[in-house]
């Protein structure tokens, strides 16, 4: 159950980002447009790392909504480099609803990096522009240092056209994803109208946690892809029963068992990828972290680094909204309640019970599930 999300989440993070990077096709065109091979990622890679401690800072930035927040931002720093990126292209029109976004197209040279530095200033400004001051300060910072090198020598009229570029794929990147109806769902991840159902082995949010449930409706979120709106519904939990000889007390008391016999380096695994408390990167954002390790890493091209962060970034969300529908689907009783219940009323926990049904682990989906794309 909870405890299993632990141990996998190191290995399925790694094996999305490879499959991802699997699935990026190499081009050979010698005509490169105007996006060079050799465009470095170290701005967009440091833009990213803002974004991770944005996320832990914004108020609401639960993990459904910095899974839809990454997917946006990703999505249109893609389509920002996608149309001088030989061999590669939009993926706007594969995407539900795609026709409703209005794309800018740019023509004349472009400055990549002021580019990119225009558009993260302004996506990552209405993203977050539920902030503290000192966030938008932070941004403001950032995006001045940035520029300022970066309009050294240049063309004044490059340097125009580069940053009206990025602004305007900002705003139409923006606007398009106010069309799923969650600009504001920051602002009511608790909502007062969900009544779950009540019952025995049954996920009931008032005995476990002091939170109302975490975005019960999320799983009604437009996904991107019509092929994963049902994406994880054809898995099951295992039959409620408090019978010790039934699979469901087998898995709860391997839980118990894990839990009090951890070592430290366990321990510390586990207090590291706890998403459930406030303030964490959330698991989008570990994700998007380990991705910027990598692209850094392996020194990937500025184009390289847009499309593996789209394809996470939409990959994230998807995953996130199935995993939403699948939980208040089965309302899954949480691990840590059936053991109290049944098992070890004195059981205790490393983190708090999460507010939302146990069944399915966010994280362990996540290892199992593959997209469409």
């Amino acid at each position: 159950m909870r405890q299993r999300k632990f141990i996998l989440k190191s290995i399925f993070t790694w094996c999305i980002v490879l499959a991802l990077f699997a699935s990026c096709t190499k081009s050979t065109d010698p005509q490169i447009s105007q996006l060079s091979q050799d465009e470095s990622n170290e701005l967009v890679t440091d833009w990213m790392n803002l974004s991770l401690i944005m996320t832990q800072e914004a108020p609401g930035f639960t993990a459904p909504i910095s899974a839809r927040a990454y997917s946006y931002i990703c999505l249109g720093l893609h389509e920002s480099t996608v149309q001088a990126f030989p061999g590669h292209s939009s993926v706007m029109s594969k995407i539900n609803e795609g026709h409703k976004a209005n794309l800018p197209r740019f023509n004349g040279d472009i400055n990549w990096n002021i580019l990119v530095n225009e558009y993260m200033y302004h996506i990552m400004g209405s993203f977050y522009k539920n902030g503290k001051p000192s966030m938008k300060r932070n941004l403001d910072e950032f995006y001045s240092e940035n520029l300022a090198s970066l309009e050294v020598n240049q063309n004044p009229a490059v340097v125009k056209r580069s940053k009206d570029f990025g602004a305007k794929m900002a705003k139409a990147i923006f606007e398009f994803s106010k069309t799923d109806g969650q600009e504001y769902g920051h602002m009511n991840n608790y909502p007062d109208n969900y009544r779950g159902p009540i019952g025995e082995g049954l996920w009931n949010a008032a005995k476990i946690t002091e939170l109302k449930p975490l975005q019960p409706f999320w799983g009604n979120v437009r996904t991107y892809f019509k092929e994963n709106v049902n994406l994880h519904l054809t898995s099951t939990p295992p039959v409620f029963s408090d019978a010790k000889s039934s699979v469901f007390y087998s898995y709860a008391l391997e839980v118990k068992n894990k839990a009090q016999n951890m070592n430290y380096n366990e321990e510390m695994m586990v207090r590291y990828w706890n998403d459930e408390a406030p303030g964490t990167f959330t698991p989008a954002g570990h994700h998007m972290s380990i991705l910027t390790q990598l692209l850094k890493i392996e020194k990937k091209n500025l184009a390289e680094s847009a499309e593996a962060y789209m394809k996470l970034g939409l990959c994230m969300h998807d995953v996130t909204v199935a995993i939403w529908k699948t939980k208040y689907t089965f309302n899954t009783i949480g691990a840590d309640e059936y053991i109290r219940t049944y098992i070890d009323k004195n059981f205790l926990t490393l983190m708090k019970s999460p507010a939302t049904p146990e069944f399915s682990s966010g994280q362990s989906a996540l290892l199992v599930q593959q997209l469409k794309f």
